[in-house]
């Protein structure tokens, strides 16, 4: 249920949105929970950043989860937390203690109106860059 397009969900009387804002790429969760081997796709490329929040966003964020602070807060720290677990993973990756895969270009697709031509080129790009990597990917999970 992403935040600002979707309707908070209910289940068992508890309000759910979208949990990549708690923890986008749970790699390090991943690995506290002692998995032997750890494989990261990414949905960009290694120079990606995620960007601050505008202050329009800032104010939208406030206004809409004004009854969730703890949700706020977590919605506006969400970018420099996203880019300290990139920074992370590239050091792991370096260290050999996760296997990660990536597109090599940036992919742009908009999360609320994809075409077919856009959901196919995000999906070729991924084949290929998996083909490009697949005997490393199998030589990491032995």
């Amino acid at each position: 249920a992403m935040p600002f397009f979707s309707k908070i969900s209910k289940i068992n009387n508890k309000k759910y949105l979208d949990g990549a804002v708690a923890d986008s790429i749970p790699v390090i969760k991943a690995l506290k929970m002692e998995y032997d081997k750890v494989v990261v796709i990414l949905t960009q490329p290694a120079s990606y950043r995620k960007k601050e929040l505008s202050s329009k966003e800032i104010n939208r964020a406030n206004r809409k989860y004004k009854k969730y602070p703890k949700f706020v807060n977590l919605l506006l720290t969400r970018p420099k937390r996203y880019n300290d677990t990139l920074d992370e993973i590239k050091k792991l990756e370096k260290k050999k203690k996760i296997f990660v895969i990536r597109p090599s270009e940036s992919v742009e697709i908009n999360p609320i109106k994809k075409s077919e031509e856009d959901l196919q080129r995000v999906y070729d790009l991924g084949f290929n860059e998996a083909k490009k990597v697949y005997k490393d990917l199998v030589n990491f999970l032995k």
